[in-house]
């Protein structure tokens, strides 16, 4: 037993001191492969900007030298190369220093990387306005032209397909590429990497795209062209640009289809809620649509007038239902919808009571835009002010009256406000309603409300909105 332990210990032994064999990774993960990716796709791996207290460095000695009638030709190539980071800067601008656009150029020629951030520096502070910005477009076109170097040829690659040194046709056929349906430009030109993504020439993309986009909409594949503007303006599910001017001009470019009267119905819904997701409700918002067109607020606020009316008589109008009014909704719901799909109703806005608040405090349509009435004793109640042209109306839920005024009187209830409405607010003295067509035997109604009398109460307000805006609504349309 002793010799068997004793061969057994010189197994172990022997097996210990068997040299240890080091699996290697796969070649996908080894960093020297990831290294030696990252340089070969060097347009995905953007150079960066060197800390700010040497770029200051480098603009005070180059500023000085310049200033002393220096040639900038002269200057230490480290100095030109961090000085290609403030060529366009707005407080710093480089390039308008005498002879040393030329100097920064003539050493690109020489050094891939002065060149590389050449490329960079005018891809981020692009310009379209700007003479140093086009004429240094054209020379960087010739320039990856006629380069051996793999950066030339991928920027060569980049200039025959889209252009994209020719700081006008440039923008202008990348936009256009981008509105086909998985187009690959933007992975092409890793303009979705950080910092190019959110570039001055992305920037002059995505307007070019928004000129583009509405006869996109309107044309036979506007479910496509919809989705490429997710892409555009979203990337990843966040705004590319989040200043007050670019979120206009997106919004002005995603409603410019029904601005003209040709966008699809299919889309109004997702487009409305993409708009009120990343710009804001432009009735409790104003501030936010300021920069975006009359014909944009317009358009916009009619498909919240629409939101607003299906909430009214959907949502509220289960109160009403409760009390023992479901025919009695029902006709004035007819009524309202005829109005809307003439498209008559330009803005409408809810005011509620404390119990109805309560009901459709998490209503996905609604989002919490409503008024409050301010009135205990109202709490089950709730008014839809409604606006058609030059005329405003208040519609009461439950047995409640109907009420209109002018626009212009002073005494109209306002719109959009998320803070209190009075009963006296909602309830003053206001138009009275001529008789329907042919009742020459009914006299005009109060002007202290109409009272919703079955089949006479629409022939009144049809008789008004005749009377005061033109617009001609049959019985049969209400009916």
């Amino acid at each position: 037993m002793t010799g068997m332990r004793a061969v057994l210990a010189d197994m172990r032994a022997a097996i210990e001191a068997i040299p240890t064999r080091h699996v290697l990774p796969p070649r996908s993960r080894r960093a020297t492969f990831i290294a030696m990716e990252k340089i070969t796709r060097g347009l995905e791996f953007a150079p960066k900007p060197p800390a700010p207290d040497r770029l200051e460095r480098a603009w005070r000695e180059v500023n000085s030298w310049c200033a002393k009638g220096g040639d900038p030709s002269e200057l230490p190539s480290g100095f030109l190369r961090d000085i290609v980071w403030l060529l366009w800067d707005r407080n710093r601008p480089a390039a308008q220093l005498p002879g040393l656009l030329t100097a920064v150029q003539e050493q690109a020629l020489r050094s891939s990387a002065t060149l590389r951030r050449y490329i960079e520096v005018w891809i981020r502070d692009f310009d379209p306005n700007m003479p140093e910005i086009v004429t240094s477009g054209r020379w960087l076109a010739s320039v990856v032209a006629s380069t051996s170097h793999p950066q030339g040829t991928m920027w060569r690659k980049a200039q025959e397909s889209y252009q994209l040194f020719d700081a006008v046709a440039g923008p202008v056929t990348i936009a256009h590429a981008l509105l086909a349906p998985l187009s690959p430009v933007l992975a092409e030109l890793k303009f979705d990497a950080t910092g190019r993504a959110s570039s001055g020439y992305m920037r002059a993309i995505v307007e070019r795209f928004g000129r583009e986009l509405p006869r996109h909409l309107q044309g036979t594949a506007p479910t496509p062209a919809f989705e490429c503007a997710k892409e555009v303006y979203l990337p990843k599910g966040a705004l590319r640009f989040q200043e007050q001017q670019m979120r206009s001009r997106m919004a002005d470019a995603l409603v410019g289809a029904w601005v003209s009267g040709q966008g699809p119905e299919r889309l109004r819904d997702e487009v409305l809620d993409l708009l009120r997701t990343y710009v804001g409700d432009p009735r409790t918002q104003p501030a936010r649509w300021a920069d975006t067109s009359d014909d944009t607020r317009r358009v916009v606020r009619s498909w919240l007038a629409r939101v607003t009316l299906i909430a009214f008589f959907d949502v509220i109008g289960r109160h009403a239902d409760v009390a023992g009014l479901a025919h009695h909704w029902q006709a004035r719901r007819k009524f309202w919808s005829a109005c809307l799909k003439k498209g008559w109703i330009s803005d409408s806005w809810l005011v509620l009571g404390g119990n109805v608040r309560r009901d459709v405090e998490l209503d996905r349509e609604l989002r919490g835009n409503f008024g409050r009435l301010s009135e205990g004793r109202a709490a089950n109640h709730s008014a839809l002010l409604i606006r058609i042209g030059q005329t405003v109306f208040v519609e009461w839920s439950h047995n409640g009256k109907l009420y209109a005024w002018p626009s212009n009187s002073g005494v109209a209830p306002r719109f959009a406000g998320l803070g209190t409405y009075s009963l006296r607010e909602l309830t003053s003295i206001g138009l009275s309603f001529p008789p329907p067509a042919g009742r020459p035997d009914l006299a005009p109604s109060s002007a202290s409300g109409l009272t919703h009398h079955p089949n006479v109460w629409q022939g009144r307000v049809a008789a008004l909105l005749l009377q005061r805006e033109g617009y001609r609504l049959l019985p049969q349309e209400w009916t």
